[in-house]
């Protein structure tokens, strides 16, 4: 309760009771912005004074003692009005300050509940970084185990073949297209620098949709298989032939429809429109433009109308590809995609559709099909293929 002075200047007024009951109403919390509540209490607190405070001391007069001693006349007379409305008063205001303690205490739980979550969020990003290199690491110890398993199958064909794995079993191994002899093993010098069998695999992947319900496939130049495998996973018919004896008893090892021939002899014997796809994956560049000519006009002898060829080969357009293309000692010359495009025509070939794949820079797309020179960065990709339908 506020003490009586009788010195009080009389001109007080109302707005100055409420500041200073406001100054002196003890608040022990201040971490919510709650001034509208604070506010009520400090207006309900007022309310709680008002007998004390709505009766002034006495001024010197004779009138303003007249006023104080009628003010509490009728302050006596209204106490039994006001005084639940006092009692009602406090109730609230002890409300107030709970509520607004308990409001300050859940700041600080939800501060602390906060920085929890944040700290998860950290512990969560740092966990999908580790998951991503584990992926990362991963991928490549598969790549790897791939690559060893395909070496050890072809080490066991070697057995076979050549009753031995060494220097003599290794030299004179023949070529992809049968025509020369190689000072090395030419299935681990494509293990090494084409790429797993399972990376060739997935990146082959594209030219599925071409091939179904079109009847058997013929695989020219099959090398290790893998578009064989892949057409014969989806339930399409396929035979596959390379020149490389080494290589056909590999794909016999896994258990694939492969026989060993040369295309244009083995196209040769083929009965006319009789396949209803044929692929050429990474053969032409192995030939001479008179040799592509003479391949492409036997596989128009053997496809049926409405049959599809594949020709997949390295892109003389982009830079890095060209650098390596000779690094392959049984390529003969790159062949322009406008060449290919000629040589398809001439045969009868409606070249409908350009796939680039196996992009140099890892933030381009992984394949890019296109039937124009759509304005893509074709000369970052390091194959392209060429869909033509008889």
């Amino acid at each position: 309760m506020i003490e009586h002075h009788p010195t009080a200047n009389a001109s007080l007024t109302i707005h100055d009771i409420q500041r200073d009951i406001r100054t002196r109403v003890p608040l022990g919390y201040a971490p919510l912005h709650f001034d509208t509540l604070y506010r009520h209490e400090s207006e309900l607190s007022y309310r709680q004074d008002v007998l004390e405070l709505a009766v002034l001391p006495a001024g010197p007069s004779w009138l303003g003692r007249l006023k104080t001693w009628a003010k509490r006349v009728l302050r006596l007379g209204l106490r039994w009005v006001l005084m639940r409305q006092v009692e009602f008063n406090g109730v609230v205001v002890e409300q107030v300050r709970e509520t607004a303690q308990l409001l300050s205490q859940l700041d600080q739980n939800l501060g602390e509940l906060y920085d929890t979550v944040r700290r998860l969020e950290r512990a969560v990003e740092a966990f999908a970084d580790q998951q991503g290199r584990a992926e990362s690491e991963l991928g490549r110890l598969r790549r790897e185990v791939s690559r060893v398993r395909d070496t050890l199958v072809s080490y066991r064909v070697r057995v076979k073949l050549h009753g031995g794995l060494g220097p003599e079993a290794e030299a004179g191994a023949p070529s992809p297209n049968g025509t020369h002899e190689l000072p090395f093993d030419y299935f681990l010098f494509e293990n090494q620098f084409r790429g797993t069998r399972e990376e060739i695999r997935d990146r082959q992947r594209v030219y599925l949709p071409w091939f179904r319900d079109r009847g058997k496939v013929l695989d020219i130049g099959c090398g290790r298989g893998e578009f064989v495998e892949l057409l014969a996973s989806e339930g399409i018919p396929v035979q596959g032939i390379d020149s490389n004896a080494e290589m056909v008893a590999f794909c016999r090892e896994l258990g694939l429809a492969v026989v060993q021939a040369e295309g244009e002899a083995y196209l040769t014997g083929v009965e006319e429109q009789s396949l209803g796809g044929i692929f050429l994956g990474q053969v032409v560049e192995h030939l001479p433009p008179a040799g592509i000519a003479r391949l492409l006009e036997r596989c128009w002898r053997a496809l049926r109308k409405g049959g599809v060829l594949v020709v997949e080969t390295v892109n003389p357009c982009c830079p890095e590809a060209n650098g390596n293309f000779y690094l392959d000692p049984t390529h003969v010359r790159p062949v322009h995609p406008e060449l290919l495009r000629f040589l398809m025509e001439s045969q009868g070939f409606a070249v409908e559709e350009a796939v680039y794949s196996a992009p140099v820079d890892p933030g381009l797309e992984p394949v890019v099909r296109t039937t124009v020179d759509a304005g893509a960065p074709l000369h970052r990709y390091q194959d392209y293929a060429l869909v033509g339908r008889k």
